[in-house]
């Protein structure tokens, strides 16, 4: 058995060591705390300057702790900040943080804008037209705000409202004030001086209607006339987009003319490239004619077509430029007779009447028209068993303003049929030489055998006939030829009847005589 011995001065060492180690964490601990406190002076007072902060938009949200946090600097040191969740392009409200230790601030990020506008004015003069509507936007070179979004407005004179438009009716200079806002209200106004003028003035643009096949001359008729710079016809530009002569279709074209001050006028016409029937089908129907349309290529140009709706009354003065009146100077006396015009094509104004006028020659004989005035005539050709007969007039004899007024007659092959079933208002207008007579009204009373001087049957109708009638044009309530006057016969107990020459015999013989395809429908 081991014995271990201590001695008292082993012990009181021990004790001693015991004692300086406590003695050492004492120290230690109290230096430790000494250290925390220094470093809690330091570091960890801050403050919030505030909960929210306003930033104007487009700027750039800073990041520098000490704009969110009251410390020293080296405190400060140890505080982040986080500004993802804000958007500086956008407004809106936002939420931005601060963190120091083991604290969060968070702070309510106002994006505003107060800026107005940013306006560039034009460095040239600027034109406008007199009565032309402009944008206020028009007026300047750009206008850009970081809202991306902008309302223009612009007064125009001193105690005028603010309008959406700019719109001069007096030539000369003139001040316009440009507003421009952004959706937070900001106004930036500018102030500008303008030169009224008047803009190029288009005329002659309209409706053109073409047959396919046919090239129109688009410049014909067409006139650009400007206040200041005077014709600028010339200078006119033609955007024809798609057009197609060799395709039927309805297409736009648009004229363009500009002054010496920039001003532009643009005017759309419209082309409508048909068939030949759909082009004729037009004009017999009255929706087109050449006084007040541009037609190409049709046959049957200056035909006065016949209404859809109409009474006679309506037709009787519509008619008139499409009669004649047949005057014979004789050795011995004269004669006379009437007639309408069944054709103008070329050179020539085409004449239907009865064979017995026709045949009438003297020293001299003229066709007196509508307005008195009056050209010679040649016979054609004529037919006795039809007492139909053709001739026709130089148009280089007839005054100007008379050929432009005249026009041939619609025939309606349904209409006549009509007619020849009875019961159908017809009338007839006699001219004389300077112009209209009377008028005789009636109606269709069907086809007729009894006037014998004829080979094929007549159209009997109760539109009363004297001397002087023959030849005249008997025409429905919708302006179409159904027959001509040829005669009258007696009957005792049933007085006298009217007859007239049919429609598909004047138009069989027509065609045989001249060689000319006369459109009906």
């Amino acid at each position: 058995m081991d014995v271990q011995y201590t001695s008292d001065r082993d012990e009181k060492q021990l004790l001693i060591r015991k004692i300086c180690l406590i003695l050492l964490a004492c120290v230690g601990t109290v230096f430790l705390l000494e250290m925390l406190f220094v470093v809690y002076l330091l570091i960890w007072p801050v403050q919030a300057k505030t909960d929210e902060l306003t930033l104007e938009l487009g700027d750039e949200l800073t990041e520098d702790a000490g704009d969110y946090l009251n410390g020293t600097d080296f405190s400060l040191r140890f505080a982040t900040v986080d500004t993802s969740g804000v958007n500086p392009d956008e407004l809106g409200v936002y939420t931005a943080f601060c963190s120091h230790g083991m604290k969060e601030y968070s702070y309510r990020i106002y994006v505003v804008d107060t800026t107005a506008p940013e306006v560039t004015l034009k460095k040239e003069k600027v034109y406008l037209a007199k009565g032309v509507r402009y944008a206020p936007e028009d007026l300047i070179e750009k206008a850009e705000d970081l809202s991306g979004e902008i309302t223009f407005q612009a007064v125009s004179g001193f105690g005028q409202k603010e309008q959406d438009y700019v719109l001069c009716e007096e030539i000369g200079e003139r001040e316009i004030q440009i507003l421009v806002s952004d959706l937070s209200g900001n106004v930036a106004r500018e102030q500008i001086t303008v030169t009224v003028d008047t803009a190029p003035e288009i005329n002659g643009v309209g409706d053109c209607y073409v047959a396919v096949g046919t090239e129109h001359d688009l410049t014909r008729n067409v006139e650009v006339l400007d206040d200041v710079d005077g014709n600028l016809t010339s200078q006119m530009r033609i955007d024809t987009g798609n057009l197609d002569w060799q395709t039927e279709g309805d297409y736009d074209v648009v004229f363009s003319a500009v002054d010496q001050y920039g001003l532009c006028t643009e005017e759309t016409g419209h082309v409508h490239v048909l068939s030949q029937d759909a082009l004729a089908d037009l004009i017999a129907t009255r929706e087109i004619n050449r006084k007040d349309d541009c037609i190409e290529g049709a046959v049957n140009l200056y035909c006065a077509g016949a209404a859809q709706m109409a009474s006679l009354q309506d037709q009787e003065e519509y008619m008139l430029p499409s009669l004649v009146h047949i005057f014979i100077n004789k050795s011995n006396g004269w004669a006379k007779g009437s007639g309408f015009i069944i054709d103008i094509r070329d050179d020539y104004v085409y004449i239907c009447s009865n064979e017995h006028v026709l045949r009438e020659r003297g020293t001299d004989y003229k066709i007196y028209f509508f307005d008195g005035s009056s050209a010679p005539y040649e016979v054609i050709d004529k037919n006795a068993n039809e007492d139909i007969g053709f001739a026709r007039v130089n148009m280089g004899d007839i005054p100007a303003e008379t050929l432009d007024m005249l026009q041939s007659v619609q025939i309606d092959m349904n209409r006549y049929e009509e007619a020849k079933q009875g019961g159908i208002p017809l009338f007839m207008e006699i001219l004389n030489k300077d112009g209209l007579d009377y008028v005789q009204e009636g109606e269709s009373l069907g086809l007729s055998d009894e006037f014998y001087l004829l080979d094929s049957p007549t159209l009997r109708f109760t539109v009363k006939l004297v001397a002087g009638n023959s030849g005249s044009a008997i025409l429905d309530q919708y302006g179409n030829v159904v027959a001509m006057a040829v005669g009258t016969y007696w009957e005792t107990g049933k007085g006298t009847h009217y007859f007239g020459v049919t429609v598909d015999h004047i138009l069989e013989l027509y065609e045989s005589m001249t060689g000319n395809d006369l459109y009906t429908r």
